[in-house]
């Protein structure tokens, strides 16, 4: 639909900036008369000519202009990019020059007390009655299952309540060592030799009141258990709980360190985008002013040299016959340009106020262009009145053609609406 300010006149209609630019085309040079030989058409369409040269050598350089001001842009977001992609690539080097030693040795000490823990994790059981009471039993690993003493049918027993790592039967399997028996359940005794799983101590990393570290604490203080390498033992606790903690913290710091880089690198590119688009919308507005008032400068060149071919076939009343002929081509265009707009109802002037109506103006105009007549001209512009010429557009036209006319001939015509 068409805007209101756009009104139905179309491209003609343009903004109050393309009309202040097209006046520069008053102070164009144009080719001064040398003789008075020349006839009057020749001396306007030479003058008119020169002026759509000029229109369009100028739009052609603006054009130009136009895109190396684009790539212009273009080159600066791609450099903005390409530095930001690199202070972001430099930043997370030197996180990972930072951090990557770090976690290595902290997953190596981490690695080696796993891999230790096995040895310094034996214990031996005081107390069978305390094992249970203390609920130390979870954490002990199981023996390996014996055969029960008393021969064939009576079969093997296992621990009743371990850590079973699927490596041993458990009481109520189907016994391997004895055919047809089921492995019997006893508890521990006293003086079993055993050790702390491992799960015991990372289960409980970083977490207050855990069962885990509890039952084997209490397991201890209260004798039912007693580790047989104590101090080895706490010592390799100690390095699982610590580094572990410090694993987790230095891979916490890594990654931020990262999504901060990649943060600042998308917000440069975003500002440097949304700064490139905003560089583009000012140069667009200002294009676009600069070639409407171009395209104006062409199409009253255009409407001019046609309008002096006409009026040469009239040349002993060739300023009237020009005065005509630009009119009828002015009218022409008007009617084309609006014929291929969508229509809004805007123009109501006698003929003008419908589609249909503006399209059957239009082919009239062409078919009085086909075999023009300064009468027929006449008529027709007669029809239209002042449909289109008493609009300022028409009124900022006539500045130029008839400055250009005069400067041309010496002659001051007077085009009225």
């Amino acid at each position: 639909m068409v805007s209101e300010d756009e009104s139905t006149l179309g491209a003609m209609k343009k903004s109050l900036l393309s009309l202040i630019v097209l006046s520069l085309a008053l102070g164009l040079p144009t080719q001064a008369t040398a003789t008075t030989k020349q006839s009057k058409f020749q001396q306007v369409n030479k003058t008119f000519q020169a002026l759509l040269t000029d229109g369009n050598n100028a739009l052609d350089a603006l054009d130009a202009e136009y895109e190396k001001n684009i790539d212009a842009l273009d080159a600066a977001l791609i450099s903005a990019t390409q530095s930001a992609e690199v202070a972001s690539l430099n930043e997370i080097l030197a996180a990972t020059t930072l951090y990557s030693p770090q976690i290595a040795a902290s997953t190596k000490k981490i690695e080696d007390a796993k891999a230790n823990f096995s040895t310094v994790a034996k214990v031996k059981v005081l107390s069978a009655s305390l094992v249970g009471s203390t609920r130390i039993n979870q954490y002990l690993k199981c023996p390996a299952d014996t055969v029960q003493p008393g021969g064939a049918g009576t079969g093997d027993l296992a621990v009743n309540y371990c850590s079973n790592d699927g490596t041993y039967p458990r009481p109520g399997d189907k016994s391997k060592k004895v055919i047809g028996a089921t492995v019997g359940g006893y508890d521990w005794q006293k003086g079993d030799f055993t050790e702390i799983v491992i799960w015991s101590v990372i289960q409980c990393i970083g977490i207050t009141n855990c069962g885990g570290t509890e039952a084997l604490d209490n397991a201890i203080a209260e004798g039912a258990i007693q580790l047989l390498t104590p101090i080895d033992f706490e010592t390799t606790r100690s390095s699982l709980k610590i580094e572990t903690i410090n694993l987790a913290s230095l891979n916490t710091k890594y990654g931020e360190a990262r999504k901060k880089a990649e943060a600042t690198r998308s917000e440069t590119v975003a500002r440097a985008t949304s700064a490139r688009q905003s560089q583009l919308d000012d140069l667009t507005e200002i294009y676009q002013d600069k070639k409407d008032a171009l395209e104006i400068q062409a199409s009253i060149a255009e409407d001019a040299v046609a309008a002096a071919k006409r009026a040469s076939k009239d040349p002993e009343i060739f300023d009237k016959a020009f005065t005509v002929a630009y009119k009828f081509e002015y009218n022409r265009r008007m009617l084309s340009e609006l014929a291929d707009t969508e229509w809004s109802g805007t123009l109501t002037y006698r003929t003008i106020n419908s589609l249909a109506k503006i399209a059957r103006l239009a082919d009239t105009a062409d078919s009085i262009a086909a075999k023009y007549s300064y009468k027929n001209a006449s008529a027709f512009n007669s029809s239209i009145g002042i449909g289109f010429t008493g609009e300022p557009e028409f009124r900022a036209t006539l500045k130029v053609v008839v400055a250009k006319y005069q400067k041309a001939t010496g002659t001051r015509i007077a085009i009225s609406a």
